[in-house]
């Protein structure tokens, strides 16, 4: 009887320190793709930037206003978990 409850309480432990270990390496993954994900905005970002300053004359009246309403939007707050929706909408929040 003490046999089998040694070995139960040895599986116990066995088993919670294997799902211990899996949720750190989950949440390692996790926190990697964040910051890729955070790299890779911040280099659209920069591209998206350095497209807007080309060395062309400065516009004036509607076709300055055309231009920049025809620029893609990016989301700036890294706070945020971002989607867009295939009709050109963002949604802001935190994915689960």
């Amino acid at each position: 009887m003490i046999q089998k409850l040694s070995l139960a309480i040895l599986s116990f432990f066995l088993f919670t320190s294997v799902a211990s270990a899996e949720e750190e390496a989950i949440k390692e993954s996790a926190a990697e793709e964040a910051q890729s994900a955070e790299d890779e905005l911040s280099k659209l970002e920069q591209a998206v930037g350095e497209s807007t300053d080309d060395s062309k004359p400065a516009e004036t009246g509607k076709a300055a206003k055309d231009e920049a309403s025809s620029k893609p939007w990016l989301p700036a707050a890294k706070e945020f978990d971002w989607v867009q929706l295939t009709s050109g909408e963002w949604l802001k929040g935190e994915i689960k």
